[in-house]
């Protein structure tokens, strides 16, 4: 069996997060960019993944759409 060497992963919900922990909407982002590195930590010490891409949309992104 062939494994995919690419992760592709997909941001969302800092903002969601920090209403639910009561915390401040920045330190809810550094959470989620931590995870970020986490993830990229432990990606990088398995031979398996070649390359790890990331997805985030902002809301002032999404605010364009309807402009």
């Amino acid at each position: 069996c062939k494994m995919n060497k690419h992760i592709s992963l997909i941001m969302d919900g800092n903002r969601r997060f920090g209403k639910k922990e009561n915390i401040d909407e920045s330190e809810a982002y550094v959470k989620g960019s931590d995870k970020a590195w986490e993830i990229c930590e432990y990606l990088a010490k398995n031979e398996d993944f070649t390359h790890i891409s990331f997805f985030a949309f902002s809301k002032d992104n999404n605010k364009r759409r309807y402009e």
